[in-house]
């Protein structure tokens, strides 16, 4: 039910921050957005760094931390089919933060209910920004409207939602989540 698989590896440091060194200078948006999501993926980037020295207490149920370079690339389809939609940006810089809080529960000695608690809603957060997010990129770069997109966003949401659920499962029935 856990995953093994580590999160990235050091060397892919320099080329997540160069990625969106590139993003940022083709995206061209307001400075204050830039910094933002420079910011947050510095951070990251430094969260990734130090925690290979803190252990986790207990096992990660999905290894989130290694998603990054998919979130970039979000990022920029974000930026390619709707340049002036800032609020997708916005949307985008909910999920590295939410991700070093989901990957932060699995390392700090917390009671086992509250960590599945917490690290099950921050799953669920997680992948519904992005199943927002993703909609969001597929209406815009499709120009879909009316009700093409009604039809489009409802089987995204029943998918995501499967998906949500099976997830928010698997932390609570995972090893160590809640003793039974």
């Amino acid at each position: 039910m856990t995953t093994r698989r580590a999160g990235l590896a050091p060397w892919t440091y320099p080329i997540l921050l160069a990625a969106t060194g590139l993003i940022l200078f083709v995206a061209r948006w307001p400075a204050p957005i830039r910094a933002a999501v420079a910011g947050t993926v510095a951070a990251y980037v430094v969260y990734l760094a130090a925690a290979r020295r803190r252990p986790r207490m207990r096992p990660v149920v999905s290894e989130l931390t290694a998603l990054l370079p998919g979130h970039l690339m979000l990022l920029f389809a974000a930026w390619y089919v709707a340049p002036e939609e800032l609020r997708l940006v916005y949307l985008w810089l909910a999920v590295p933060v939410a991700t070093m809080a989901y990957d932060a529960t699995f390392r700090w000695a917390i009671p086992r209910v509250l960590g599945a608690s917490i690290s099950s809603g921050l799953y669920a957060i997680i992948w519904a920004d992005l199943a927002i997010l993703l909609e969001r990129i597929l209406a815009r770069g499709r120009g879909l409207g009316g009700r093409s997109e009604f039809v489009m966003a409802a089987v995204l949401a029943v998918v995501w939602t499967v998906f949500v659920g099976i997830g928010v499962y698997r932390h609570w029935r995972a090893p160590g989540a809640v003793k039974e």
